[in-house]
């Protein structure tokens, strides 16, 4: 639940970040932004309205989507230039649509956009904007793991410190500040939020958080492909957990979250497989003492 010592803890969070990341909004676009964002010619023709070379009408917001990651960066008139690269992220492109809407103008075609297609170019386009999306991204990932590692291991200041660690640690100044480093941002957000909310479902049974939790895994491999990785954690996780319940001589919490249920469905009572011989536990009423039950002694 949130308290006022989680709101600090979130304070604590949010400085570190704009105290180690401020200084990025004042960046521009660079290496790879040309080719993705500045020059990228979906991002013109849609903002513009604009056809393309041969004046056929483009499904711009589909084209985006559906593209080889590659294509982004391909000039009209310029047909093999990026080889395919077979990475498939649309999320990535959503990404940049919506910051280029914001952030972005392009002169309406057939008023004060040039007669030739290829010319068109940007009147407005703010790197601010771009920039400061992949830091809220960076804030969001360092509030995930500090209740991800309070989650797991029951530690307040364990869960602060591993977020402040994370905040701040160099070894993502290029993926926050680089403008197409993003991938990397957006899919450790889909990736700590899916397990977080694995987390929550194995801690408290919460079914609805298990449906979120494979629906932020699912989006979150449309971000970038590492995100595949994350049935191998919760393998490691499931078995940490196992282990730590034996040494207690007990069950993980949470562990019933996990027994099916449609034995007890009417479908299941409609169908010939619930008269077949499944095993059962054995269910004994509180008067029925050993020596009562037939063909078990009393130990007396």
């Amino acid at each position: 639940m949130f308290s006022l010592r989680t709101g600090l803890a979130a304070l604590a969070v949010l400085a570190t970040v704009a105290l180690c990341y401020f200084g990025a909004l004042g960046n521009g676009f660079t290496y790879d932004d040309h080719d993705l964002i500045t020059g990228n010619e979906y991002l013109k023709g849609w903002m513009a309205g604009a056809p393309d070379t041969a004046g056929r009408e483009v499904e711009y917001v589909w084209e985006m989507v559906t593209a080889d990651f590659a294509a982004l960066a391909m000039r009209f008139g310029a047909a093999g230039q990026n080889p395919r690269i077979n990475y498939y992220r649309p999320v990535i492109a959503v990404s940049y649509m919506v910051d280029t809407y914001f952030w972005g103008r392009a002169p309406t075609w057939g008023k004060d956009a040039p007669a030739d297609r290829t010319a068109l170019d940007w009147h407005v386009l703010n790197p601010v904007g771009f920039h400061l999306t992949n830091i809220l991204f960076h804030v969001v990932n360092s509030l995930l793991v500090f209740h991800l590692v309070r989650h797991l291991i029951r530690r307040f200041w364990a869960g602060l410190g591993a977020a402040l660690v994370f905040a701040a640690h160099p070894i993502h100044t290029e993926s926050v500040t680089w403008i197409a480093g993003r991938t990397d941002v957006m899919a450790a957000t889909l990736f700590l939020a899916a397990f977080w909310g694995y987390v929550l479902f194995r801690q408290r049974g919460s079914r609805a958080a298990l449906w979120i939790s494979m629906a932020l895994f699912t989006v979150g491999m449309f971000a970038k492909e590492m995100v595949a990785t994350l049935p191998g954690i919760l393998v490691l996780y499931e078995a940490v957990r196992a282990l730590e319940a034996r040494k207690k001589g007990g069950r993980p919490v949470g562990s019933n979250a996990l027994r099916p249920r449609w034995r007890s469905s009417s479908w299941w009572s409609r169908t010939s497989w619930s008269r077949l011989p499944w095993p059962q536990a054995p269910r004994l009423s509180p008067r029925m003492r050993p020596g009562r039950i037939p063909g078990v002694a009393s130990s007396s």
